[in-house]
């Protein structure tokens, strides 16, 4: 609790938690059944080459670049686009090894996005993603958040606060809580190129929704697993995923997702260990 005492929220009570918007959100699955997620109203998008995935990725780096400048700019701090660092099956980067089955990763010590196109390809195939486009630019958007995140200060202050977490469930919930503030600033990336270009349908930003919702930590569980151990958590549950999405789509300012303490709130009272929710009342 002292740890996350660093992060209390003295304001307004975080509204990331509400009833509300916990309505609207798909369930927490049962014990081994793997719920069946709403599916796109049109038919499955056709698969695109490799060069294609490329140039939609390049350009969704590109429609960044204004709305993360501008989230910086804001706190007077210049920002620094991250680089793209393509690869195929496995690659070595100064963080971590990086696996093309795993999803798009920022490494915060070369400021590099590590991509593997083909990732697309089994997104479409597992998760049925409804839109080439938004689903690339996303996970693209997720990635200029952790950027942001970084240059922001917030990657130093997590990684010092979770050496003192008293254990491993609290460190997963501060790392719930950076993936979920990351999603709230990718949607509100998405909000703010849509704002400009009207590139996005209703229909797309709402598969994108439910796609981020099928890739919580308790769907790829129940997939892996066969069952839900919440306190394994690390990217955070259907639930948290997409309610942070929701909330910076529907907000579309990067400003009102700053606060890194909402997020330690929000992971707790959303979390469905009472050990980890009785935190989160605390704050």
């Amino acid at each position: 609790r002292s740890v996350l005492r660093a992060f209390r929220v003295d304001s307004e009570p975080a509204v990331f938690a509400t009833d509300k918007f916990l309505t609207l959100l798909p369930p927490v699955p049962e014990r081994g059944a793997v719920p069946e997620m709403k599916r796109a109203p049109h038919e499955k998008p056709p698969k695109l080459t490799r060069e294609e995935v490329v140039k939609i990725m390049k350009i969704a780096l590109a429609w960044t670049d204004a709305s993360s400048g501008a989230a910086l700019n804001g706190r007077r701090l210049m920002y620094h686009p991250p680089t793209p660092g393509l690869f195929e099956g496995e690659t070595n980067t100064r963080c971590v090894v990086v696996k093309s089955e795993k999803e798009p990763t920022y490494c915060p010590e070369d400021k590099k996005i590590y991509y593997d196109p083909s990732f697309h390809e089994r997104t479409v195939t597992d998760f049925w993603a409804g839109s080439n486009e938004l689903t690339i630019a996303y996970t693209i958007f997720h990635e200029v958040a952790h950027a942001v995140q970084d240059q922001l200060g917030i990657y130093a202050a997590f990684a010092k606060a979770k050496k003192k977490a008293p254990d491993e469930s609290v460190s997963n919930l501060m790392n719930v809580a950076l993936e979920m503030q990351a999603e709230f600033f990718a949607a509100a990336a998405i909000a703010g190129v849509n704002e400009a270009r009207q590139i996005f349908h209703e229909g797309e930003t709402e598969n994108a929704y439910w796609f981020l919702a099928s890739m919580g930590d308790d769907m790829l569980q129940l997939r892996v697993k066969g069952k839900v151990v919440p306190l394994g958590f690390t990217h955070g549950g259907a639930q948290q995923r997409a309610l942070s999405f929701w909330q910076g789509l529907k907000s579309g300012n990067w400003e009102q997702g700053m606060d890194y303490g909402k997020f330690i709130k929000a992971a707790a009272l959303t979390h469905s260990d009472p050990g980890l929710r009785s935190i989160g009342e605390q704050l």
